[in-house]
């Protein structure tokens, strides 16, 4: 959603429009985000599929590790 357009609805809601502009990230910090939970998500898959069984046991087991850190 546009930056604006949140900050015009958070108005006529009357919430602070300063909390969404502390609530947005830029484009740089939602690219590092996105690679460090790719680099954990293969840290883990890897360290799962090495303990043994199969590599689509620990990509799932994986993707429940990850949704609990997060």
């Amino acid at each position: 959603m546009d930056t604006a357009f949140e900050k015009t609805i958070a108005m006529l809601n009357g919430e602070s429009v300063t909390d969404i502009e502390f609530a947005s990230l830029s484009e740089v910090d939602r690219t590092q985000i996105t690679n460090a939970l790719e680099l954990i998500f293969q840290g883990l898959s890897l360290r799962n599929w090495l303990a043994g069984g199969v590599l689509r046991d620990a990509w799932q087991n994986s993707l429940d590790q990850l949704r609990e850190f997060v």
